[in-house]
């Protein structure tokens, strides 16, 4: 069957479900006209209180509070999506039917939309073209001009199929677009194909830090290069400072430590500590190599206290201690 959902100005939103029934001989039999709000509710539409409606309301089951911290649940292992839209019952239907695939980011108009997506840096937006005083062609404009945005994937849903609406939209930089009313198998299927498309063009920047990755399209990467080059400079200017950590790594890049993680994870395949980590350690290595004795020396350099740590951390990373690398030039 399908699911599909269809805006019906600010105040209603109409869901359809559509059911194959099979007779007693296997064939699918045409099911009944769905009964109106009119005819079950003697004439009177119901009142939603934000949440959907009758059958709509039982099949998504319940949906967590709108007051609920949107971070509490989150999880690191899930990609994370933002939806904007103000309609709550749109943003309730796509958060029960992706909310346990995602993490959910919900925003009711383009300027809270805006202000999530820069702060969390979202793997996906999910935007209604009518958001508000920001439409939606307008905030994908502004996400896609920023540097810490322009990477992020945008799909807009319009309630029309107007050609012109659709040009500005791309050329506004947009990803793709759905038409409303739409089956919830064609934005599950073209948010899996665009994360997937971005996973490939992203790749990896190497398994450790500061190795060379591989050959990647230039022109789709300056945005994550230029990130790993600032969060490279970052670190290498405060390499012998011991207090320098991810919290004060993250600060510097103006995003949570979550985000942080999120985004090496995705970029590197480590997280922020064992970039940080690592990084220190290569430092460490190319010293020795370049003739500096003192390993306790080294070690302060790279903002390691305790010499014993700084060598136990150098031989898990590369199978020797500081003065057999020294030593061999490992």
């Amino acid at each position: 069957g399908t699911v599909s959902a269809e805006s019906k100005g600010e105040d209603s939103t109409l869901f359809s479900v559509e059911l194959p029934v099979l007779s007693s001989n296997g064939e699918t039999e045409k099911t009944p006209e769905a009964a109106t709000p009119e005819a079950t509710n003697g004439g009177a539409t119901p009142k939603t209180n934000g949440s959907l409606r009758g059958a709509d309301h039982m099949l998504l089951g319940r949906l967590p509070d709108e007051d609920e911290p949107q971070s509490s649940q989150f999880r690191e292992d899930l990609k994370t999506l933002l939806i904007i839209d103000g309609d709550a019952d749109i943003r309730s239907f796509l958060r029960s039917k992706l909310g346990a695939e995602f993490n959910i980011l919900e925003a009711i108009d383009g300027s809270a939309g805006l202000e999530i997506a820069t702060a969390d840096l979202p793997d996906l937006i999910l935007c209604d073209e009518r958001i508000g005083s920001l439409s939606g062609i307008e905030l994908c404009g502004q996400i896609k001009e920023k540097w810490r945005t322009q990477g992020i994937p945008v799909i807009l849903f319009f309630s029309d199929n107007d050609e012109k609406t659709r040009f500005a939209a791309y050329e506004a930089g947009a990803d793709d677009c759905i038409s409303k009313p739409y089956a919830f198998n064609e934005v599950s299927i073209r948010i899996a194909n665009l994360i997937e498309q971005r996973s490939r063009i992203l790749g990896r920047h190497g398994n450790q830090a500061g190795e060379a990755a591989g050959p990647r399209p230039v022109d789709l990467l300056a945005t994550e290069d230029d990130f790993m080059t600032s969060l490279n400079l970052f670190i290498d200017q405060n390499l012998d400072n011991v207090d320098f950590g991810v919290e004060e790594l993250a600060g510097q890049l103006y995003m949570s430590r979550r985000t942080l993680h999120r985004k090496l994870l995705d970029l590197t395949g480590q997280t922020g500590s064992n970039y940080l980590r690592n990084r220190r350690l290569q430092r460490a290595a190319q010293l020795l190599s370049n003739g500096y004795n003192n390993v306790t020396e080294v070690s302060l350099a790279v903002g390691y206290k305790n010499p014993s740590n700084f060598s136990r951390a150098f031989r898990e990373l590369f199978g020797a201690s500081p003065s057999q690398y020294r030593k061999t030039g490992l």
